[in-house]
C-alpha cells in the first residue's frame, strides 16, 4: 500500500517504502531479485477529474520515482524535499496542471467575491483522500466542488515553514532571517479569519472552511508568541544598575508570574497541537483535510518547552 496516490499520503511518506523491504522481497535469492525490472504507483479514479487528477499524481510520483531507482540506504527526507520543490516547478513546463487549476477552483468555490483569504487557508491545509466526506459509492460523474478537491495532498509552504522553524530552533541567533518569515507567515494567518468570514456568509461551499480558518488564526497568533519566547533579546549598551532588595524580589516575582504564564500558555498549546494532529477520521464531518500548519508550531512549542 506504499504507493497509492489516492491515499493523498506525503511524499515523505511514500519516500520512507522501500520496495525491497517486505517479508517477501527477503525471502528473494539474488538472482531472483536481479530480475526486478522497477515498480509503479496506483492511482484509483473514483474521485478525480481533469481539473484535479495531475494534482493527485505530481508531483509525489516523482518522490516514489526516486525512492524506487535509489539504494535502500538514501533516505534524506529534507534533501528529497529540496530536489522535489525544483521538480515540482520543472513539471509546469511539461505541461503538467497540477498547479494550474488551484487558484481557479478556488475562485469557484468563492464565488463572486475575491478568493484570496480562501487561499491563505488552502496553502495552509491538506486534502485527504479515499472518498472522504462522501456517502455512497463515488463515482466518475460526481461533482468535485468541495474546498478538500481544491486542495492539494501536500502543503509546500507547510513543509517550507517547518524547515525554517527547524533552522531557527537550533540557531536563533543565526536565523534571525527565517524567524522573520515566520513571523510575517503566522501575522498573516492571524489575521486572515477577520477577511474569510465575509466570504462565508451565505456560502454553503464555505461554511466547512469556517472552524479551519479559525484554528488557523489561533495557531498564528501562537507562532507569533512562541517566537516572542524563543528570540534572544539583544545585548544591553549599558551595565545593569544594582537594585535594592525590594526591587530585587520584585523582580523576582514578576519573572515567576512570566514563566507561570509561560507554561500555562504552552501546557494549553500542546494539548491544542495534539487535537490537530490526529489524523481526521475518513468520512467524519469537516472539511476532510488536514491543517498542516500545525507543523511548524509544533516545533517552536518544542523548543519553547526546553527553553
Amino acid at each position: 500500500m506504499g504507493y497509492y496516490l489516492d491515499h493523498l499520503s506525503p511524499a515523505s511518506f511514500h519516500y520512507a517504502v522501500d520496495p525491497l523491504g517486505g517479508p517477501d522481497a527477503a525471502a528473494l535469492t539474488p538472482e531472483q531479485a536481479s530480475r526486478i525490472m522497477g515498480g509503479e504507483a496506483c492511482m484509483w479514479a473514483e474521485l478525480v477529474g481533469p481539473e484535479t487528477v495531475d494534482s493527485r499524481v505530481w508531483p509525489r510520483t516523482a518522490a516514489i520515482a526516486e525512492r524506487l531507482w535509489s539504494a535502500a540506504d538514501v533516505t534524506d527526507v529534507d534533501g528529497m524535499y529540496a530536489r522535489l520543490e525544483t521538480v515540482n516547478r520543472n513539471l509546469e513546463f511539461t505541461g503538467a496542471m497540477h498547479r494550474a487549476y488551484f487558484q481557479p477552483m478556488l475562485d469557484r468555490i468563492a464565488g463572486n467575491q475575491a478568493a484570496a483569504p480562501l487561499r491563505v487557508v488552502a496553502d495552509a491545509v491538506e486534502a485527504l483522500g479515499l472518498g472522504t466526506g462522501r456517502t455512497g459509492r463515488p463515482t466518475g460523474t460526481m461533482p468535485l466542488d468541495r474546498f478538500v478537491d481544491a486542495c492539494l495532498p501536500e502543503s509546500e509552504l507547510a513543509q517550507r515553514l517547518e524547515r525554517m522553524a527547524r533552522r531557527f530552533v537550533a540557531d536563533p541567533a543565526g536565523h534571525r532571517d527565517d524567524a522573520a518569515v515566520l513571523r510575517r507567515q503566522f501575522e498573516s494567518w492571524a489575521a486572515n479569519d477577520a477577511q474569510l468570514e465575509p466570504l462565508v456568509e451565505n456560502n454553503k461551499l464555505l461554511a466547512e472552511v469556517a472552524p479551519l480558518s479559525k484554528d488557523l488564526s489561533a495557531l498564528g497568533e501562537a507562532g507569533i508568541k512562541l517566537l516572542d519566547y524563543l528570540t534572544p533579546p539583544p545585548p544591553a549598551d549599558v551595565k545593569p544598575k544594582k537594585l535594592s532588595r525590594k526591587a530585587q524580589k520584585a523582580e523576582l516575582e514578576a519573572q515567576q508570574a512570566a514563566e507561570a504564564a509561560k507554561q500555562e500558555f504552552l501546557t494549553r498549546e500542546n494539548a491544542e497541537l495534539a487535537r490537530l494532529a490526529e489524523p481526521p477520521r475518513r468520512g467524519s464531518s469537516g472539511a476532510d483535510v488536514r491543517l498542516a500548519a500545525f507543523r511548524p508550531i509544533k516545533v517552536l512549542a518544542d523548543a519553547a518547552a526546553q527553553k
